[in-house]
């Protein structure tokens, strides 16, 4: 990444967010990480805003920072807005100053947005991005339409984005294929592997390896990466669908569904879950809640119930370790 890139999506994150000198952004995230680095620090600092910066998340702390320094808006990913809503005793402490939160990084799930909106009186603006892009590509418009489950509409003029198939090829509204985006926030490049250079940039558009779609309104829709998409005996399943379901049931506190071998259709559904504290659920209730909600090849063949996820320092799930995980692979 170029500083030319840093200042011109900083620039854009802070036009999108409307941000003035009146703002005071809360930093949650990792520094070393552009959501930290961009939406929190630089874009505050290019519209003259402050910030409030803590050592780390702490979902018991994150409420009584806001109370006591009265941020405008913070920033995190849905697994941090997932913990902020099953914390109790969250109703002793005013959150009033927050003007709007940003969710990134990941596909949020619908019954979380809805339900922290609802609980917390705060809007979210669910965009989209990634550190090739230096972080932010979409965003939901502050004081235009928000659609809940998109990831919005290109953050500035100059940012272009489309759905494109195998042959790089445009892709019509409604299909879905691979996010592809092009602009000033484009990296220059990996460093030192210029094969992998050329492998995900093309004719200058950077090919982001998100399956999604883009509707009649030109809002962009993620439904999850290509390599954790699942063939089933050749249908493709894609594991979002399946967790937006699995959210919805009232026992749920977090899920992540991924495929797991399978000798028959090569890969099958597996379903894996953190409940809420004090709350439980069996696999047959999961899977017969499931059914009642999706078509048949889509439901989990397998419920695991495991006590925390494997996330990364900013907070996302780590699909890859739980594909790996020896409690599972060895069935």
């Amino acid at each position: 990444l170029s500083q030319a890139n840093y200042i011109w999506d900083a620039r854009a994150v802070a036009r999108a967010a409307e941000m003035t000198a009146e703002d005071r952004f809360m930093c949650i995230l990792p520094l070393f990480h552009v959501n930290g680095q961009v939406v929190t620090v630089l874009a505050p600092l290019c519209a003259g805003a402050s910030m409030v910066l803590a050592p780390q998340f702490s979902a018991s702390k994150f409420f009584q920072t806001v109370d006591k320094f009265k941020p405008t808006a913070f920033s995190g990913v849905p697994t941090i807005y997932a913990m902020l809503l099953n914390t109790p005793g969250t109703e002793n402490y005013d959150l009033a100053s927050l003007r709007f939160c940003i969710c990134g990084a990941a596909p949020m799930p619908v019954e979380v947005f809805k339900k922290f909106e609802e609980k917390f009186n705060a809007k979210i603006l669910e965009g989209y991005g990634l550190s090739e892009g230096t972080c932010a590509s979409s965003i939901n418009p502050l004081d235009g339409t928000r659609k809940v489950g998109s990831i919005g509409v290109p953050i500035h003029p100059e940012q272009e984005m489309k759905i494109m198939d195998h042959d790089n090829n445009e892709l019509p509204q409604g299909q879905h294929g691979e996010i592809c985006i092009k602009g000033p926030n484009v990296m220059e490049g990996y460093y030192n592997n210029p094969g992998a250079t050329e492998a995900a940039i093309k004719d200058g558009w950077l090919h982001t390896g998100d399956m999604g779609f883009v509707d009649e309104d030109g809002y962009f829709f993620i439904s999850g990466r290509i390599k954790e998409m699942i063939i089933r005996g050749g249908e493709n399943i894609y594991p979002k669908e399946i967790e937006e379901v699995i959210y919805t049931h009232p026992a749920v506190a977090e899920a992540a569904v991924i495929g797991v071998r399978d000798d028959f259709y090569g890969e099958e559904v597996k379903a894996v879950i953190v409940c809420k504290p004090g709350m439980s659920a069996t696999e047959k209730e999961i899977m017969d809640y499931c059914f009642e909600r999706l078509a048949k090849y889509k439901c989990p063949k397998s419920v695991a119930f495991i006590e925390d996820m494997p996330k990364t320092a900013t907070g996302k799930i780590q699909k890859r370790k739980l594909v790996e995980d020896p409690r599972w692979t060895a069935e």
